[in-house]
């Protein structure tokens, strides 16, 4: 079973990536080598499932730039994800207009709802929280 992919983004289609893909390979009996434009791409979860199924042309209009920034960042940077997870004084100290890919990814994985502009846990938990996302990433690297 494939995993839904793409990144958490409010409004994401991942819940019909395969739906939307079943569909295109019967719309298109030569699905792997025709051109595929995922309009709205936002957090990446269709053209990314196309990609992964053997699509060879994707076209991926992402706006704003920062998203896209993110997917490339995610897709081709060797970067180690568990460095994502931030403090919440982190979080707020990355600017909110930033388009490194990094700095979106950090946003968006600490952020309630993935709407970047409220860290994931309260004032008062969220040292106990990180604290503990970390020991658990330490004793189970896997």
């Amino acid at each position: 079973m494939t995993r839904p992919i793409g990144l958490p983004f409010l409004g994401s289609k991942k819940r019909v990536q395969k739906d939307i893909f079943t569909l295109y390979q019967y719309l298109n009996p030569d699905w792997s080598t025709t051109p595929f434009i995922d309009l709205f791409a936002g957090g990446g979860a269709i053209g990314l499932y196309f990609a992964i199924k053997g699509v060879q042309d994707i076209t991926m209009n992402c706006y704003p730039e920062k998203y896209a920034n993110a997917l490339k960042t995610a897709l081709y940077e060797d970067i180690d994800i568990t460095t994502l997870i931030c403090t919440r004084e982190e979080f707020f100290a990355i600017d909110k207009e930033s388009t490194n890919g990094v700095d979106v990814l950090k946003r968006l994985c600490n952020s309630f709802g993935n709407t970047e502009s409220t860290y994931l846990y309260s004032k008062e938990n969220s040292n106990l929280k990180y604290n503990l996302a970390i020991e658990i990433i330490k004793n189970h690297p896997d």
